[in-house]
C-alpha cells in the first residue's frame, strides 16, 4: 500500500479536534486581510497599465494602419471612444 502524506497545513485545517476554527488564529486570519490587499494592488496596476496604453496609442498615428472598410470604422470608433474617456 501506497503511504500518502498530507500538508500540514491541509491536515491542521480539516482536523478533527479543531476542525477550521483554526483560522481565526494568528497567522491564518491574516490570510483574508493579504487577499483584500493583493486584489487592490492588481485592480492597480491594472488601471495604471491601462492609463499608459492609452497614452502610447494617443502617440502612434494609428489612422493609417486601419482599413478603409466596415471593419475599420468600427474599430476606429471603439479606439475613439476608448481614448477619449
Amino acid at each position: 500500500m501506497v503511504s500518502i502524506s498530507l500538508n500540514l497545513f491541509v491536515f491542521s485545517v480539516n482536523s478533527e479536534n479543531r476542525g477550521i476554527n483554526n483560522i481565526s488564529d494568528y497567522p491564518l486570519n491574516l490570510l483574508f486581510d493579504i487577499n483584500i490587499l493583493l486584489n487592490g494592488s492588481l485592480l492597480f496596476l491594472y488601471i495604471i497599465l491601462n492609463i499608459y496604453l492609452s497614452r502610447y496609442i494617443l502617440n502612434i498615428n494609428y489612422n493609417k494602419f486601419i482599413p478603409n472598410n466596415n471593419f475599420g470604422k468600427i474599430f476606429n470608433f471603439i479606439m475613439n471612444r476608448y481614448l477619449k474617456i
